[in-house]
Order: structure tokens, then sequence, then C-alpha cells
């Protein structure tokens, strides 16, 4: 939802993205290579993980305008500290976004951020493998098969660790994941927790 209460809908099969405004209208929006997750910021503009484009995209619904915004367009590992439109990602997943428009996003097995000031990538958990590792120590170290990332008021991060069937906390602020802290003028080394993990009858997590 953006803050107009528009709803923004991913087709990624048939590469559709779509609209619903507040009356139920459904509209089509320009065409974006294997749109994944979706994010809106606060002044309405469109945030897309273009899957197979190994970028994320930002559109402005009203005019249909295509910006990249991390990606080279080729897949690779992230460069901590390179301008995200010189960085290559791979194969982008989910989105989310911060109050100063700073952009979460997952990738190939991390997640990783794109500063809002300087524009600069930077992982902020993940050490490339999907095998489970890591709980307690700094993000960056720990082995995390990264799907979903979402923020919450004060800050700090929550991934889904899909194949290892748990949601991964990162305490952004101190560092150590015990329980969510309020922001800080020091940030520390990033630490990674189990905070959640269910099983229903198929064995599927919920």
């Amino acid at each position: 939802l953006d803050p107009a209460g528009n709803l923004f809908l991913s087709e990624w099969y048939v590469e559709r993205i779509r609209r619903v405004d507040p009356s139920g209208v459904i509209r089509q929006l320009p065409r974006v290579d294997s749109p994944n997750g979706l994010a809106t910021d606060r002044l309405g503009r469109l945030y897309i993980a273009s899957n197979h484009a190994h970028r994320i995209i930002r559109m402005d619904p009203a005019t249909g305008r295509l910006e990249t915004i991390a990606g080279t367009g080729s897949p690779g590992v992230p460069v901590n500290g390179r301008p995200a439109t010189r960085s290559p990602i791979n194969g982008p997943h989910s989105i989310a976004i911060r109050p100063d428009m700073t952009v979460y996003f997952t990738d190939d097995c991390r997640a990783n951020r794109s500063d809002a000031r300087t524009g600069a990538i930077q992982t902020v958990a993940g050490n490339g493998s999907a095998v489970f590792s890591g709980d307690g120590g700094p993000a960056v170290d720990a082995g995390v098969n990264a799907c979903a990332v979402a923020l919450d008021v004060v800050g700090n991060v929550y991934v889904t660790d899909y194949e290892n069937h748990r949601v991964r906390f990162i305490d952004y602020v101190t560092g150590r994941a015990l329980v969510p802290a309020a922001p800080s003028a020091v940030q520390a080394r990033l630490g990674t927790q189990l905070v959640g993990e269910s099983t229903n009858y198929a064995g599927n997590v919920t």
C-alpha cells in the first residue's frame, strides 16, 4: 500500500504490475522484467525487486518513469561501499523501506541496504551460504537463506530464512540479538537470532 491507499500487485510469471486504487479500479503499470517483491516510500513511489534483471527499480506510478537504484543487470555479490547502481546483486526477492528512504532488500543468501544519503550498498546479513549458522554473532557472518525482509519501528531487521524454516532477527543498534532496542547514535556490529518458528501439519513454515 502507498500513503494514498493504492494497492500494488506483482505477477512474476507474466511480468505484470497492477495498481488497485481505493475505489477498486485496477490499472496495469509499465512492464518490469520478473517483478518480485514490492514496496512503497512515503512519497508514493514504487520499488520493485526485478529478479531476473538483478536490479532494484523505482517507479513513479503517476508517470511510469523507471529508475534503477541498485544493481547493474549482471548477477554477482554486492560490493560494500560501492554506489548501489554500480554494484552487482543477484536475483533480488523482497524490499523494505525506512522512513528516511534507505532501501533494504534480499538477494541470494544475503540482506542488503542502499543508503538513502550516500547511495552506497552494504550487506547487513548473510555470508552467501544458505546453510544455517551464526545465531548470536555478526549477521554478515551468518548463513541465511534470505527471502522476505521487514523492518520494525525502531530499525531492527527481520529476514525469513526460507529453507531453514526460521525468522532471523537482526539488531541494527547493539549488534547482538537479545531484544529489539531503541535507536542510538552508536551502531555496532550486527547480530542474528532465531525469533520464531512454527510448523503446520504439512511441514511448511507458517
